[in-house]
């Protein structure tokens, strides 16, 4: 995951694409804010329903970017991951998932959110598809 952080990070780089750090608090060393809507820890779902995986990131600066993947606790896949460069105080974001499970299996979303300073933070939900 920090390697598709780092990739993303060093293409928009080479694309001259940058952050504008205009009025941006040098000082600051509040990390973002990661709260989850859905799903609930330890939340049960069927297989086959459609999952919503929502959650909001606030900021009392400025967002940078953000990261999240879903895991499977027994195999250890990554069934979905996503990196995204991003801007603003807030934004809330939704990623439905739809997981076929022939016996329980467990998953980890995790999301990790960065703001202009490095200030970093990361917080993960598990939930349950039978």
């Amino acid at each position: 995951m920090r390697l598709s952080l780092l990739l993303t990070m060093s293409i928009l780089g080479i694309l001259g694409i940058s952050c504008d750090n205009d009025g941006i608090d040098p000082h600051d060393k509040e990390p973002p804010v990661i709260i989850f809507l859905t799903p609930q820890a330890g939340q049960e779902f069927s297989s086959g329903q459609t999952i919503n995986i929502q959650f909001t990131l606030t900021e009392n600066d400025n967002l940078h970017s953000f990261t999240y993947h879903i895991q499977n606790q027994v195999t250890l896949e990554i069934m979905d991951a996503e990196t995204r460069h991003i801007h603003g105080e807030s934004v809330e974001l939704l990623f439905p998932f739809d997981p076929i499970a022939n016996e329980p299996t467990a998953y980890q979303v995790t999301v990790s959110a960065s703001d202009h300073h490095g200030n970093t933070d990361s917080t993960a939900v598990e939930f349950t598809v039978k």
